[in-house]
Order: C-alpha cells, then structure tokens, then sequence
C-alpha cells in the first residue's frame, strides 16, 4: 500500500475486526483535525453509523482531547492506528 493509500480518508474496504452486521460497511479511516477554535472530524465519505472496539474508541477520545488542548494540526485514525500525518480525500 502506498503512502497516498495509507493517509486517504473513507472506507478501506477492508473488515480487520469482522463484520458487525449486514449495515457494516468495514473500516473507515477518519482524521481529528483543528480549524480555528473547532475540533473537525473528517470522514472521507458520508457516514450514518460508526462502530468500533474499546481501545479505537479510547483512541479517538485522546485525539480530540490533543485537539483541544493544542495538539498537533491534524491525527489519522484508522484500525487503531494514529498517526500526525495529514489525510487527503
């Protein structure tokens, strides 16, 4: 997978926790970013659900906390994984 491949955002098509139901869609990676004053989490895609275990929702809670608290621009999550890197579309 390349370097594009691994920052873009949406779904991956990929199922690295199985399948929660037929709606699952599978992973879906996402970024936390700041803009001005607003915590932003961006999607790649529209999203009506988001199931993920334990740890990812830790995961995600830290990211927009740095957020808020003046960390870095931008996080990457998917399949728990952060990373600082900047997402594309």
């Amino acid at each position: 997978m390349s370097k594009e491949d691994e920052l873009k955002l949406g779904p991956t098509g990929e199922y690295p926790e199985g399948k929660l139901d037929e709606a699952d869609d599978g992973e879906l990676r996402i970024s936390v970013g700041k803009v001005d004053d607003k915590v932003v989490m961006s999607f790649g895609t529209p999203v009506e659900w988001i199931g993920m275990t334990l740890a990812q929702a830790l995961q995600i809670g830290q990211a927009l906390i740095a957020k808020a608290t003046g960390g870095s621009p931008c996080a990457m999550v998917t399949g728990g994984v952060a990373t600082d890197e900047e997402p594309s579309n």
